[in-house]
């Protein structure tokens, strides 16, 4: 039996050397780009340094496919690289960029948070997601501004983010999107998480709580813009707030596309 696990132990060895060596060194991105989803799934440690220095491929798609395995495997060395590939700008990048945040939530270091709360800006779903993973109480005020968004997905994507991070600063805010019947479930969600968060606390601590919300200027209109009326409301239990499963489904899916197109 000892030697049966020493075979086995080996084999797995093996294997994720092959991996990294396909990662590095295969003259063809999309067999790069396999390797790298490979080494996620596998979830063995020794990858996270060839998956970080693969976040610096010449091709969009393997940068892409790294930044997701690096999130898979967990690894903490892997925030600040993973923060460099969010910050990158350039037209073959924003598949690497979408599955950095994925990876940034999902490790959930506070270090990701700055560049997260950066990322609202052009990307305000799949931040605030990632924001509601970590659960830092820096991204509350920037969240509750996204409340505002025309888009009721990206406000319901913010809703969900405070309610996971369960700051009282947010009760007040959530309140008011009660009457936005494209985010009511979701905001009666949020409340909830958020009174369980800070059930019973002493009476000073309620004294003290400010729930009202920040002086802004005046919210737009919470009716639905001409293209979300153009679409069929989701029910909250069908709707994921952050669409990175279906990106990484669609990230493997082009890697075998373009594999099929070399054959």
């Amino acid at each position: 039996m000892l030697a049966l696990a020493a075979m086995v132990t080996t084999a797995a060895a093996d294997k994720v050397d092959d991996l990294i060596w396909d990662l590095l060194y295969d003259a063809s991105p999309e067999a790069r780009a396999e390797a790298a989803i490979s080494l996620g799934r596998v979830g063995d440690p020794r990858a996270a340094d060839p998956l970080i220095e693969a976040l610096n491929d010449g091709n969009g798609l393997v940068r892409a496919a790294s930044a997701q395995a690096l999130g898979n495997i967990g690894d903490p060395k892997a925030v600040d690289p993973l923060i460099r590939t969010l910050n990158y700008n350039a037209f073959d990048n924003q598949d690497a960029r979408e599955q950095a945040i994925w990876a940034l939530g999902t490790i959930g270091d506070p270090r990701a948070v700055d560049p997260l709360i950066g990322a609202l800006g052009d990307d305000p779903v799949n931040a605030a997601w990632a924001l509601g993973k970590i659960g830092d109480a820096r991204a509350v005020d920037p969240l509750i501004k996204v409340l505002k968004d025309e888009s009721y997905i990206t406000r319901r994507a913010a809703i969900s983010a405070l309610g996971e991070i369960g700051d009282p600063r947010a009760i007040g805010p959530l309140t008011k999107t009660l009457d936005d019947h494209w985010v009511k479930d979701y905001s009666t969600e949020a409340l909830r998480k958020i009174n369980e968060s800070v059930a019973n606390p002493p009476s000073e601590a309620l004294a003290k709580i400010d729930t009202t919300e920040p002086m802004e200027e005046p919210a737009p209109s919470s009716e639905p813009t001409t293209a979300e009326k153009t679409e069929e409301t989701p029910s909250p239990a069908e709707e994921s707030p952050l669409p990175i499963s279906v990106g990484a489904i669609s990230l493997m899916a082009a890697v075998l596309l373009m594999k099929s197109r070399r054959d």
